[in-house]
């Protein structure tokens, strides 16, 4: 049977008017509601009960978490490997580039080069910079995602050293939502109401197939 995902940001409340339950539907019922494959709404209380219990199991297991972080920052650390030196390199390239500009202004001042040829150079300037730049940005994108990593990492782990159930039970939902972030944690709906669960960084399998979750 066909299934479709429906992650942290997907998952979406319909309310429904009586007895004020709620419920979940996958966001493409909203926008492709003619193409999408599951048009079902499941039950809110009976799905994030599903999904709680199953990342306090997870949780429960503190080694298989820590590593799975360990695992995913170790492959960042082997992207990032140089990186700091590099992006010390792609400044000094971005303050030459700005030098280089201010030459060719003065010379054009002092008649030395034209205004045709100044903007021929000028042109050859920011097509470098533009390069230098994308460059740095990356750079720094890798730098940034091993340190959130790190930053995630010990954020889980502390709440794995206490009782991740009484922990989850004790957030409100926006706070259990950041934990579900920070595992990236995605969660399949079929369309007969079966439940998988999968997420960590650097893992590669479900946590469960889970149990029915009947609208």
């Amino acid at each position: 049977m066909p299934r479709v995902q429906v992650d942290h940001e997907d998952l979406r409340h319909a309310p429904k008017t009586r007895q004020s339950v709620l419920y979940y539907t996958c966001a493409r019922h909203h926008k492709e509601r003619d193409t999408c494959p599951n048009r079902k709404s499941y039950r809110a209380e009976i799905l994030e009960s599903v999904v709680r219990g199953t990342v306090c199991d997870l949780l429960a297991d503190f080694e298989r978490v820590r590593e799975s972080f360990e695992r995913r920052i170790r492959h960042e650390r082997s992207r990032a490997r140089g990186e700091p030196e590099m992006e010390e390199a792609l400044l000094a390239r971005l303050a030459e580039i700005e030098l280089t500009r201010g030459r060719y202004q003065a010379m054009t001042a002092g008649d030395l080069m034209t205004f045709d040829e100044l903007e021929a150079r000028l042109d050859e300037l920011e097509a470098a910079r533009g390069i230098v730049q994308r460059e740095l940005e990356a750079v720094r994108g890798r730098l940034e995602e091993m340190e959130r990593l790190e930053h995630e990492r010990d954020a889980i782990l502390k709440v794995c050293a206490g009782t991740p159930g009484e922990g989850l039970a004790g957030l409100q939902p926006e706070e259990r939502h950041k934990i579900y972030s920070m595992l990236r944690l995605t969660v399949l709906v079929g369309q007969e109401g079966s439940l998988e669960v999968s997420g960590i960084p650097g893992e590669a399998i479900p946590m469960i197939a889970g149990p029915q979750c009947n609208p």
